[in-house]
């Protein structure tokens, strides 16, 4: 028995029919599908999607990762800039803690415990975003045009 399903089609019909049988035949069945950007996020996880993977920016941010790190970027400076552009896009959980002991002298201390959890829900960004990304074909279909 399966805990999860993901889908392949690129195609939001296509991964739309997927959802709809999936949850038929196993309505808590978690269901992550691809697409091929985040034009019909929204939409595919009002159908039931667990999760998007949008292939062209995940498989763009992977390019970037490695031409940084080719370049001589420390990794953990390359991560710290993947998460900030996945944080730009999806929701964002973390947590922190902390344990330490505090007191004038080790025998005449007591412990101090610190749980902090946060999240991140872009609620108002999807408009800048999809600006964003309109902007960027743009540009793209610009310098294609001049360069050929």
């Amino acid at each position: 028995r399966s805990n999860s399903t993901n889908t392949k089609p690129y195609s939001t019909p296509s991964a739309l029919k997927v959802l709809h049988l999936a949850h038929e035949l196993a309505p808590t069945l978690p269901v992550i599908v691809r697409s091929y950007d985040d034009s019909d996020l929204d939409k595919l996880r009002a159908a039931g999607a667990a999760e998007v993977v949008p292939e062209a920016i995940e498989g763009s941010l992977m390019l970037a990762s490695h031409a940084l790190l080719m370049l001589g970027v420390p990794l953990r400076r390359v991560v710290h800039r993947v998460q900030a552009a996945r944080g730009e896009r999806y929701p964002t959980a973390g947590v922190t803690a902390d344990y330490g002991d505090v007191g004038p002298a080790l025998n005449n201390s007591h412990g101090t415990f610190t749980f902090v959890a946060s999240a991140k829900i872009n609620l108002f960004n999807g408009g800048r975003i999809s600006g964003d990304v309109i902007r960027a074909k743009a540009a793209l279909k610009q310098r294609r045009q001049a360069a050929a």
